[in-house]
C-alpha cells in the first residue's frame, strides 16, 4: 500500500486510501464463507497507516507515551463485559445501580460491608470515583487520589499535531462513520461524493437482519432454501445474525441477491412477519464494516489517553451543520443499526461523554431532547433494551446533580410523564381547566407496549431516586408541575378493568387483566420515591393533597350519589353505590396516592383541618371502601361466576407483591376516614358498602360477609405500624413484620425477605432484627434449606388477625398454638398494646366506643345464645374475630389509663351498657363455645382490672391474665397427669397378665426350661468365641461358617409372592463406567479385551422374572402407544427403546435386571475344603499344569508332594497322607458341583435374561469390544469393586464397615452372577487361563506389572476354580496364593512407577528402615531403573501403604462378598487389620518371602525383566500415571471458594467458532476436566451419529471416556448446575451458598455466596456413583417442566 505524506489533507489521504483499497476491501468469494466480507488484512493495513498519520509515529509507542500524559485517574469508568462480576455495597450506595467492578471492589472499604454481587448483562460502567454514587468511600485506594489537574491540563500535554488537527482528524474518522451508519446506502451512488468510484465491479450482497420475532429453527430452513447451503452453513449464519445483528449470507450478482431476498422474505407456507433483508453493493456492505473497526479503534484511543479522550468529546457534541451533533444523529438513527454497530457507539459514547461531568450534562440535555422521539422509535423496535441507546438512561437518571439541573432547566419529570402518557393514553381535549380530566386510558395501548412500556417507569424511579437537599423555588414549581401531570395520569387509570358481578351464568370470556397488575407492580417503587419528594416540607405535602383531591373530585362529584341508610335509630348519609350491581376495581392509584399522602400527613404532624379539603372524606374513602368489600365479598364466594381474572385481581391486592400501594393504602384511607368523620357514620358506611344492611339478600354468604367485615373493622382500629400513622420507628414495624412472618413455621432467609417487601428495602440492617427475634436452624441435608425459626418468648407477640396474612398463611394460630401446647404456656390470644396514633389519625379508637359497633357485636354474640336469632350460621371464626376485637378494646383502654386513669376512652364502660359483657356472662357457661372460654374468663377478668385501674385500686388482680395463666396452666397440668397415670395402670395390668400367662405355660411344659437354659448357654458360648476370634476370609471354617448363614426370603414386589419357583430378580442400572482413579484403567491389557469398563447398581427390590417381563412388556406398550397417537413427550425421563425403564417401587431408573442367587449355591461352584499346600508347592502345581513335564517316576510324588530327598519310609508315609487327602479332596471337589437341576434352570433363565438386557445396553454406549458373556461379567465386576472403593474412600467409610444393603446386593450378586457364568464356560475360556497363569508365572510376554492388578487377581480368583481337581487343591488355596501373588505383583508396581519426588529427602539415606530401601532399589534394579539417592525411608514407606492401600481395600470388597465371610465391623483401614482379614503376612516386607516360607525373589525378577515393562518404566509418563497420584479418587474439579473467583474464569471466554464476547454466550464449565464451553447456541453444535448435539452434549461424549455419555456442568453466569445424560438433563442448585443457608440460582439476591464442602461432597457422590442419569430422572420425574427443554442442543 502506498504511504502518502502527511502534508496531504487528511481527509482526502483517508478517502484516497479507501477508494485505492476498495476493490481489496472485501474478502474474495472463493476466501468467504460465513461472517463478516471485510477484508480484516487489508482494513488493518489501512488502520496503521491512519494511526501513523495521526500520532506520527508507531501506535504501541505513541500511545505508552500518550498513557504516561494522563493525569492521575480519580474515577474509574470500567465499562462492563457481558458475564463481569460488579458489586454493590448495601450500606453505602445511593442506589441499587452503583457499583463497583472486581478489581476497584477488592482495593476498597466495602469488602468489609455488607454488598451484593450480581453478573452484568454488558454496558454499565463502575462508578469508583464518584461521590454522587455513594454515601461514604466512594472511591477504592487506586482511584482515591487528588485531582489537581483538569482534563485540559492533559490536552496541554499532548503532542502539537495532536493539539492542533486532532479535532479535525476525528471529526473525519466520525463524519464517516456517521455517514455509513445514518443513510441509507444500497447502491454504490448513494455513497458519499469522495467514496464513489470509478471502479466497474458489479458485486452485491444479500444481508439478513437479526430480530426478536424468528426462531433460530425458521432462518435456518429458509437460508438453506435461499442461499442453497446445508443446514449447518445455514446454522452459523444464523449464528452470526444473531450475535452480531445482521450477516451477509449471499455474495453475487445483483439478480442472484434480489432473488435470494425474494425467497427470504417470501418463503413458502410461512404465516410470519417477514425476515429484514436488504440487498446492498458490496462496497457498501465492507465500508459498515470498516466503520466498525474505525469506531473500535476511536474507543481504544479514547481510554488510552485522557487528551484524545477531550478531543473525542467535543467533536461527538459540536453541533454540525444539520444543527445536531453525531451522538444526536447517532441516537436518532439507533433502531436503524445492527446490533454490533448500536453496541460500537455506545461503547464509545460511554467511554468519552461519560466520563466528563461537564460532557455528560451536554450530553444528558440531548438525550432529554430526543426522549420521546427514542422512546417512540424503541416501542417500535424488537430488539431488547439492552441493545437500545434508551439503555443510557440509567447512566444518567442516576446522577443527582445532573437531574436537579435537567428537572429545572429542562423539564426532565415531566418529559418522561409525557411519553408515559403519549404511551398509554389518548388525550380527549388539549386545553383543560384545573384537575380537569382530559386523558382516556387505553389499555389496548398499553398490552401492546406493556414489556417496553416499563423501562419508561424505571426513567422515571431513576429521576426520583435522589431528592433534593437543597429545596429551591424553581425545585418547588417544577416538582409541582409535574406531581400535577402525574396525578392526571393516575386519574385517567383510576378504576380500570372494573367488571360487574355475574349473577345468573358465569362469564363467557376470561377478561385480561396481568396488564393493570403488571402497571400496578411498576408504579410500586415510583411512588415510594415519590412520597420522599412530598413530604419535604409541609407546604408541598399539602398542595399535594389538594392537587389530587382536585381531581378525585372531578372523578366522583357527579358520581357520587347520596342515599339515606337508617341503623340503630339514626339515618346516615352514604354515598348509593351497590358494588354488586355497578362496576367495581381494583384499581385505583389517585385514591391510594392520596391515601400515602395522609400518612406522610401524620409524619409531619399536620391536621386534617390544617389541609382545607373541600370534598368528603366519606367521598374521598369511597373507592377504597368498594375495593376492600369487593375484596371481602370475593373471598366469601361471591364472585365465583366472575372467573379467574378477577380472583387474581383480588389475590395480587393482598400479595406481598403489591399491597403496599393497594390493600395497605386503602386501609390507612379507611383509618383517615374514620379519625377524621363521626365513628358512627363511618361504620355504617361500610356495613352498607359490604351489603350487610339487608339480611335476605345474600343469605348464603351472610355469615362470611360478616367475617370479612369484622376484618376490616379490626384492621382499622389495629393496625398502626406504620411511619405516619402509629408512633413508631422502622424497627419496630420491621420487627412485627418478621414476627408474623414467622408466626406460621420456619422459613429460610430470602422468603422472609420477600415478604417483608418495602420494609426491608428501607432499613437494610433487617438482619439485626430478624436474628433477636428468631433461632437460625442449619439445613440438615443438601436437599434441605437452613431456616429462622421465631423465638418462644415472642409468639405472643402474633395477632391471629395480621392484616398481612392471606389464605395461605391461614393456620398461622394453630402453628403457634402448637408450639405453645408443648411448651405449656396459656393458649388464650390476647391482642399486644398498639403504638399511639398520630395526630391526623387519633380519634381512630373511637370507632371501638361508638354505639353502633357496640350494638353491632352484641348482635352477634347473640346469635350464640340458646335461644338466639338464626339469622346467620354460627362459626368460630366469627366468634373469635368478635372476641378479639372486644379484646383489643379492653387492651387499649388499659394503656390508655396506665397514662392517664381520667382518659375519655371508655370501651369497658360502653361495652357494659351495650350488654356486651352480660351476654359473655352467658356464654361462658354454654357448650357451643366451650373452647372459647378461657378467652372469655380473660376478657371477664380484664374488664375488673380496667375497673379498678380508674378506681386507683391496683393491688388486685395486677396481672389481667395471670389468674386466667395459672388456671389454664393448673388445668393442662391435671389433664397430663390424670392421663399420664391411665397409661401406667393400664402398662402394670399387662404385664401381670403377660407374667401370668408365662407361669401358667412353664407349668405345663416344664422340660422346655431345661432345654431353653442349656440352648442358652451354648449361645453366649459362641457368641464369646466369635467376639475374640478375628475373621480370616481364607480360612475354612470361617467360610464353612458363613455357609450355614440362612437368608431371608424375598418376596416379589409386584405379586407379594415369596414362595414362587420363578427365579427372583433385581431391577438395575448398567452404564459405561469412568475410571475410579486418575492412572489406570479398569480392566486389564488383554487381546480379549479393550476399551471401558461396566457399572451396575441396583436398587435391590425383588421380583419375579415372569412378573418383571409381564411388567415391562406393559410399559414398552403404553409408550408405543403414546407415539402411536402423538401424545409422546418431546424428551421422556426415559426411554423404552433404549430397554429403559423404573423401578415398580422406587421408582429408580434400571435397563436391566439381575438374578438374586443365594450365597450357598454361589458356594457349591467352589472346592471348599480343607489344603495346606505352601505358595512354593502351588507355584510348581501351576508350573506342570501350564508346561506339563515329560511322564517320569518322579512325576506322581511330585505331584503329591513327596520330598525326594527323604528316606524311603518318610516318602512313602507323606505320598499316602498326601494321597488320600487329594483323593478326598477330589471327591469332595466333585460331590460340591452336584447341583439341583431346578436350581440350575431357573439360575441359568435368569442369567440368560440379565446378559441378554446388557449385550443390548452396550449398543447405547462405548463398551468393551467383545462378544465374550463371562468376560463382559469380569469387566462389570471389577468396574463396580473398584467404583465403590472410590466411593466409600471418598465418604472416609471402611470397607470393614457394612455397606447399604443396594451396594450389598449389587456387588454380592455380580460376583455370584460372574461365578456362575464362569462355570459354564469353563471350556471355552481355557485358553485365557492359561495365559493368566503364564502371566503369573512370568512366562508371557505381557507382564503382571504392566497392568491392573486387581483387574487381574479377580479374573484368576475366579477362573482358577475350574482347575481345582487338576490341580488337587481347594479353591482356598488358590484364593490365598493368588491373592499374595497379586499383592506382591501389585506392591512391585508401586515400586516401579513411584513418583521419585514424593521420597526426596535434605538428608542421605537414613537406617530407619534399611531393609525396606535394599528392597526398592533391588527391584528397581530388575527393571534396569537406576537407584534413587537421598530417599527418606519414611516417606518410602508411607508412599507405599498410601499407594498400596485402595487395591488392599478392593481385594478385601471382594473376598468378603465371593467368600460371606463378614470382616470385623469395629476395625478400620488400617493395613494390618486388611491384612489380617485376607490371611496375608502382616507386613510389606514378609510378602516377599511369603511370610517366611519361600522366598519370591525370583518370580519378581522375571515379572520385572519383561522387555515390555522395561520399556514403559524408562519413560517417565505423565504425574496421574505414577503412585500415588494414580489411586487418588477422580473427583470433579476443584472450584474456587469465592463464587465471584468462578465468575472470572468465565468472564473473557468467548465462543471458539465465533470469536464474541457478547451477552448470548452462556459459557458452562465441566466439572470433570474444567473445559469451558459455548452453551445453549447453535454457534458449537457438532454431529453425533448424524444428529446435531450441543457442545456440551457433544463434550460428555469426549470428556471421560464413557460414564454413559454423562456430565455435570456449571451454569456460570446463573449459579447452576446441569446435570446432561444424552437428551435428558435437570437443574440443581451449584454448590455455593451465602451467610444465610442458601443457593442463589440465578445471582437473583446477590449476596456473597461461597463454596459449600458438603453440597460439594454430594455433587462427587453423583459424579463417583454414575449416579448422574438417575438424579436427572428423579428430578424429571417430579418436574415435568424438564421434560419438554431440548437437552441434545444445550
Amino acid at each position: 500500500m502506498t504511504m502518502l505524506t502527511s502534508d496531504l489533507n487528511f481527509a482526502d489521504y483517508f478517502y484516497y486510501l479507501l477508494k485505492l483499497e476498495a476493490d481489496n476491501l472485501h474478502v474474495a468469494s472463493s476466501d468467504w464463507s460465513v461472517g463478516s466480507v471485510l477484508n480484516k488484512q487489508t482494513s488493518h493495513s489501512i488502520l496503521k497507516n491512519i494511526s501513523r498519520f495521526i500520532l506520527d509515529g508507531d501506535e504501541t509507542e505513541v500511545l505508552l507515551k500518550l498513557k504516561e500524559l494522563n493525569n492521575p485517574s480519580n474515577i474509574c469508568g470500567r465499562v462492563f463485559r457481558p458475564g463481569e462480576a460488579t458489586y454493590t455495597c448495601r450500606s453505602c450506595a445511593v442506589d441499587p445501580t452503583c457499583v463497583f467492578c472486581r478489581e476497584c471492589f477488592v482495593r476498597s472499604e466495602h469488602k468489609n460491608h455488607k454488598y451484593k454481587l450480581h453478573s452484568s448483562s454488558g454496558g454499565g460502567c463502575c462508578d469508583c470515583g464518584d461521590p454522587e454514587a455513594w454515601k461514604q468511600h466512594p472511591a477504592c485506594s487506586r482511584h482515591n487520589v487528588d485531582q489537581h489537574h483538569t482534563s485540559d491540563d492533559a490536552r496541554t500535554r499532548l503532542p502539537t499535531k495532536l493539539q492542533e488537527n486532532g479535532e479535525y482528524f476525528f471529526h473525519t474518522l466520525l463524519k464517516f462513520v456517521v455517514d455509513m451508519f445514518t443513510v441509507e446506502h444500497n447502491e454504490v451512488s448513494d455513497l458519499p461524493p469522495s467514496l464513489q468510484s470509478s471502479s466497474s465491479v458489479d458485486k452485491f450482497a444479500t444481508v439478513v437482519f437479526n430480530d426478536e420475532s424468528h426462531t433460530f429453527d425458521y432462518v435456518i430452513g429458509v437460508l438453506s432454501h435461499a442461499v442453497q447451503c446445508t443446514n449447518n452453513r445455514a446454522a452459523d449464519f444464523a449464528t452470526v445474525i444473531d450475535r452480531e445483528g445482521r450477516s451477509t449470507v449471499l455474495c453475487g450478482s445483483k439478480t442472484q441477491c434480489h432473488n435470494a431476498k425474494e425467497l427470504v422474505t417470501n418463503p413458502p407456507h410461512s404465516t410470519l412477519d417477514t425476515l429484514k433483508t436488504e440487498v446492498m453493493h458490496i462496497y457498501n456492505v465492507v465500508y459498515q464494516e470498516f466503520a466498525l473497526e474505525v469506531l473500535a479503534w476511536l474507543t481504544k484511543l479514547a481510554e488510552v489517553s485522557e487528551g484524545l479522550r477531550l478531543i473525542l468529546c467535543h467533536i461527538l457534541l459540536k453541533p454540525q451543520e444539520n444543527g445536531d451533533s453525531f451522538t444526536t444523529m447517532l441516537m436518532m438513527s439507533d433502531t436503524k443499526l445492527w446490533k454490533v454497530a448500536r453496541n460500537a457507539y455506545h461503547q464509545l459514547v460511554m467511554s468519552t461523554c461519560l466520563l466528563f461531568n461537564d460532557q455528560k450534562r451536554i450530553f444528558a440535555v440531548a438525550y432529554v431532547k430526543a426522549y420521546p422521539q427514542l422512546i417512540s422509535q424503541y416501542l417500535l423496535d424488537d430488539h431488547e433494551h439492552s441493545e437500545s441507546i434508551t439503555s443510557i438512561s440509567v447512566q444518567l437518571f442516576t446522577v443527582p446533580t445532573l437531574v436537579h439541573y435537567l428537572m429545572v432547566e429542562h423539564n426532565l419529570l415531566n418529559v418522561i410523564t409525557d411519553t408515559m402518557i403519549s404511551v398509554c393514553c389518548v388525550r380527549t381535549s388539549d386545553h383543560r381547566e384545573e384537575h380537569e380530566i382530559s386523558l382516556k386510558f387505553d389499555p389496548r395501548r398499553l398490552q401492546k407496549n406493556l414489556r417496553r412500556t416499563g423501562f419508561c417507569f424505571y426513567d422515571l424511579k431513576y429521576a426520583l431516586t435522589n431528592v433534593p437537599t437543597q429545596w429551591t423555588q424553581s425545585i418547588s414549581e417544577k416538582f409541582q408541575q409535574f406531581f400535577a401531570n402525574f396525578a392526571h395520569y393516575l386519574a385517567s387509570m383510576e378504576g380500570m378493568d372494573a367488571v360487574v358481578r355475574k349473577r345468573d351464568r358465569h362469564l363467557e370470556r376470561e377478561q385480561e387483566w396481568e396488564s393493570g397488575v403488571t402497571m400496578h407492580m411498576r408504579f410500586i417503587p415510583i411512588m415510594r420515591q415519590l412520597y420522599k419528594w412530598c413530604c419535604v416540607n409541609k407546604e408541598t405535602t399539602i398542595e399535594c393533597v389538594r392537587c389530587v383531591v382536585g381531581f378525585m373530585k372531578s372523578l366522583y362529584q357527579r358520581e357520587n350519589v347520596i342515599k339515606l341508610v337508617p341503623y340503630n335509630g339514626t339515618t346516615y348519609q352514604c354515598v348509593d353505590y351497590d358494588i354488586t350491581e355497578k362496576p367495581v376495581s381494583v384499581h385505583y392509584p389517585l385514591t391510594r396516592l392520596l391515601a400515602g399522602l395522609f400518612v406522610k400527613c401524620g409524619s409531619l404532624g399536620i391536621k386534617f383541618e390544617e389541609i382545607g379539603i373541600s370534598f368528603d372524606i366519606l367521598s374521598l374513602a369511597e373507592p377504597s371502601m368498594r375495593c376492600l368489600s369487593l375484596c371481602g365479598q370475593v373471598f366469601a364466594g361471591a364472585w365465583r361466576r366472575n372467573g379467574l381474572s378477577l380472583a387474581n385481581q383480588v389475590f395480587y391486592c393482598r400479595d406481598y407483591r403489591c399491597r403496599t400501594e393497594s390493600f395497605n393504602r386503602d386501609i390507612q384511607l379507611l383509618q383517615a376516614c374514620a379519625a377524621n368523620m363521626d365513628p358512627n357514620h363511618f361504620f355504617v358506611a361500610i356495613l352498607d358498602k359490604m351489603n350487610l344492611m339487608d339480611d335476605t339478600r345474600f343469605e348464603e354468604h351472610l355469615t362470611s360477609f360478616t367475617e370479612e367485615f369484622i376484618s376490616i373493622l379490626i384492621f382499622v382500629v389495629v393496625e398502626r405500624y406504620i411511619v405516619g400513622v402509629g408512633e413508631v420507628t422502622w424497627d419496630e414495624i420491621l420487627k412485627r413484620e418478621v414476627i408474623h412472618t414467622l408466626g406460621d413455621g420456619a422459613k429460610p432467609h430470602s422468603k422472609i425477605h420477600k415478604y417483608l417487601g418495602e420494609e426491608a428495602m428501607d432499613n437494610p440492617d433487617w438482619e439485626r432484627i430478624l436474628s433477636e427475634v428468631a433461632d437460625y436452624k442449619p439445613s440438615t441435608s443438601v436437599n434441605s434449606v437452613a431456616r429462622y425459626e421465631l423465638k418462644i418468648d415472642h409468639l405472643d407477640h402474633i395477632s391471629p388477625f395480621f392484616y398481612h396474612y392471606n389464605s395461605g398463611q391461614a393456620n398461622a394460630h394453630n402453628e403457634v398454638l402448637k408450639r405453645k401446647k408443648a411448651k405449656n404456656l396459656s393458649l388464650v390470644f390476647v391482642p399486644q398494646p398498639s403504638p399511639t396514633f398520630t395526630t391526623f389519625y387519633t380519634n381512630v379508637p373511637n370507632l371501638l366506643t361508638c354505639q353502633s359497633l357496640l350494638h353491632y357485636l352484641s348482635s352477634i354474640l347473640r346469635i350464640y345464645l340458646p335461644d338466639g336469632e338464626t339469622r346467620i350460621q354460627t362459626t368460630d371464626k366469627l366468634f373469635e374475630k368478635v372476641l378479639f376485637l372486644i379484646q383489643f378494646g379492653i387492651v387499649e383502654e388499659m394503656e390508655k389509663v396506665k397514662i392517664n386513669e381520667d382518659d375519655g376512652f371508655k370501651f369497658c364502660e360502653k361495652a357494659t351498657e351495650g350488654e356486651l359483657f352480660s351476654v359473655l356472662h352467658i356464654l361462658k357457661s354454654q357448650d357451643s363455645v366451650a373452647i372459647h372460654k378461657d378467652t372469655i374468663c380473660w376478657i371477664l377478668n380484664a374488664v375488673e382490672k380496667v375497673k379498678n385501674l380508674r378506681s386507683g385500686n391496683t393491688g388486685e388482680n395486677e396481672d389481667g391474665n395471670t389468674e386466667l395463666q395459672q388456671a389454664s396452666s393448673s388445668k393442662t397440668e391435671l389433664e397430663r397427669w390424670v392421663r399420664k397415670k391411665k397409661v401406667e395402670d393400664r402398662r402394670k395390668e399387662l404385664m401381670m397378665q403377660i407374667k401370668k400367662m408365662q407361669e401358667d405355660f412353664l407349668e405345663k411344659n416344664p422340660h422346655l426350661e431345661e432345654e431353653g437354659e442349656m440352648e442358652g448357654e451354648v449361645v453366649e458360648e459362641k457368641k464369646k468365641r466369635l467376639s475374640t476370634d478375628v475373621p480370616v476370609c481364607t480360612l475354612l471354617s470361617w467360610q464353612q461358617a458363613s455357609l450355614k448363614s440362612t437368608n431371608e426370603n424375598e418376596m416379589c414386589i409386584l405379586c407379594q409372592a415369596d414362595n414362587n419357583n420363578d427365579p427372583l430378580v433385581m431391577s438395575c442400572m448398567t452404564q459405561s463406567a469412568l475410571p475410579a482413579n486418575n492412572g489406570f484403567d479398569f480392566v486389564c491389557s488383554l487381546d480379549e479385551l479393550q476399551g471401558t469398563g461396566i457399572h451396575v447398581t441396583t436398587c435391590s427390590h425383588h421380583m419375579h422374572l415372569g412378573c418383571w417381563r409381564q411388567y415391562f412388556d406393559s410399559i414398552k406398550d403404553r409408550e408405543e402407544r403414546r407415539r402411536t397417537i402423538r401424545m409422546r413427550r418431546m424428551n421422556g425421563s426415559y426411554s423404552t427403546l433404549k430397554h429403559e425403564f423404573l423401578c415398580p417401587l422406587c421408582s429408580r431408573l434400571s435397563n436391566c435386571v439381575i438374578p438374586s442367587l443365594s450365597h450357598e449355591s454361589a458356594m457349591k461352584l467352589r472346592n471348599i475344603s480343607a489344603s495346606t499346600i505352601t505358595v512354593q508347592d502351588w507355584l510348581r502345581l501351576i508350573e506342570d499344569y501350564v508346561d506339563p513335564p515329560k511322564t517320569s517316576p518322579q512325576e506322581f510324588v511330585v505331584r503329591f508332594n513327596v520330598d525326594m530327598e527323604a528316606t524311603e519310609d518318610e516318602q512313602w508315609h507323606d505320598a499316602a497322607e498326601s494321597f488320600v487327602d487329594t483323593t478326598e479332596e477330589m471327591v469332595m471337589s466333585q460331590s460340591s458341583t452336584v447341583v439341583m437341576e431346578t436350581e440350575v434352570d431357573t439360575t441359568e433363565s435368569a442369567l440368560d435374561t440379565f446378559m441378554t438386557c446388557l449385550l443390548k445396553n452396550l449398543k447405547n454406549m462405548e463398551s468393551p469390544d467383545t462378544r465374550d458373556e463371562t468376560l463382559l461379567l469380569w469387566v462389570a465386576t471389577v468396574t463396580t469393586f473398584q467404583s465403590e472403593e472410590s466411593v466409600m474412600r471418598y465418604q472416609g467409610r471402611g470397607v470393614m464397615t457394612p455397606p447399604s444393603i443396594r451396594v450389598t446386593q449389587a456387588l454380592s450378586n455380580l460376583v455370584r452372577c460372574f461365578l456362575f457364568k464362569m462355570n459354564q464356560s469353563q471350556d471355552t475360556l481355557q485358553a485365557t487361563r492359561e495365559k493368566l497363569f503364564k502371566i503369573l508365572l512370568g512366562k508371557h510376554e505381557q507382564s503382571i506389572v504392566s497392568m491392573n492388578v486387581f483387574a487381574f487377581f479377580v479374573l484368576l480368583t475366579v477362573s482358577a476354580d475350574g482347575v481345582c481337581g487338576a490341580l488337587k487343591c481347594s479353591s482356598i488355596t488358590n484364593d490365598k496364593n493368588i491373592l499374595l501373588l497379586c499383592c506382591v505383583a501389585q506392591l512391585v508396581q508401586i515400586m516401579l512407577m513411584l513418583d521419585e519426588a514424593e521420597l526426596q529427602s535434605e538428608v542421605a539415606n537414613d537406617d530407619d528402615n534399611s531393609d525396606l530401601l535394599q528392597l526398592f532399589n533391588q527391584i528397581r534394579s530388575y527393571a534396569l531403573l537406576p537407584r534413587v539417592e537421598r530417599i527418606s525411608s519414611r516417606k518410602l514407606e508411607t508412599c507405599l501403604v498410601d499407594s498400596f492401600r485402595p487395591f488392599l481395600r478392593c481385594c478385601t470388597l471382594f473376598m468378603h462378598h465371593i467368600t460371606n465371610v463378614t470382616p470385623n465391623p469395629t476395625h478400620n483401614d488400617d493395613l494390618y487389620d486388611m491384612l489380617t482379614y485376607l490371611g496375608l503376612p502382616s507386613s510389606i516386607l514378609s510378602m516377599f518371602d511369603a511370610g517366611g516360607t519361600a522366598s519370591l525373589d525370583p518370580l519378581v525378577e522375571r515379572w520385572c525383566k519383561n522387555p515390555h515393562l522395561i520399556l514403559r518404566v524408562s519413560k517417565p509418563g505423565p504425574p496421574n500415571q505414577t503412585y500415588p497420584h494414580c489411586v487418588r479418587v477422580r473427583t470433579l474439579i476443584d472450584l474456587d471458594h469465592d463464587y465471584s473467583d468462578m465468575i472470572e474464569r468465565a468472564v473473557n471466554f468467548s465462543c471458539p467458532r465465533f470469536k464474541s464476547k457478547d451477552d448470548s454466550v452462556a459459557p458452562m464449565i465441566c466439572l470433570a476436566c474444567g473445559t469451558i464451553l459455548c452453551s445453549q447456541s447453535y454457534c458449537c453444535q457438532q454431529s453425533i451419529d448424524g444428529v446435531n448435539a450441543g457442545a456440551c452434549t457433544y463434550h460428555c461424549t469426549q470428556c471421560t471416556r464413557g460414564a454413559g455419555n454423562s456430565g455435570i456442568f456449571l451454569k456460570v453466569r446463573d449459579c447452576t448446575i446441569i446435570l446432561l445424560s444424552g437428551d435428558r438433563g435437570c437443574f440443581k442448585s451449584a454448590p455455593y451458598l451465602d451467610e444465610f443457608g442458601e443457593t442463589d440460582q440465578g445471582l437473583r439476591r446477590g449476596n456473597p455466596i461461597t463454596l459449600d464442602a458438603t453440597r460439594v461432597a454430594d455433587l462427587n457422590l453423583i459424579w463417583l456413583n454414575h449416579a448422574v442419569p438417575e438424579s436427572i430422572v428423579h428430578e424429571m420425574e417430579s418436574n415435568r417442566n424438564l421434560v419438554n427443554i431440548d437437552w441434545n442442543h444445550l
